[in-house]
């Protein structure tokens, strides 16, 4: 459960912003996207799989973790 929906939404909007100005394109479901992006969404969506749970600094963490790599 999110302690502040708010403000963890908006880190992740943050993380995503910067990670969309990766220059390098990947595609997935015949659609480009910014590599890093693509990246730390797929991060998300395991860590869901696996951790459903997580506290939320552990959600952030995995959704930054190659942060405008």
């Amino acid at each position: 459960m999110l302690s502040d929906p708010q403000r963890f939404e908006r880190a992740i909007a943050l993380f995503d912003a910067a990670n969309a100005q990766d220059p390098n394109k990947e595609t997935a479901d015949d659609q480009e996207l910014p590599k890093e992006l693509l990246y730390a969404q797929r991060m998300t969506e395991m860590l869901e799989r696996f951790a459903p749970d997580a506290s939320d600094a552990v959600r952030l963490a995995c959704r930054a973790q190659h942060i405008q790599r």
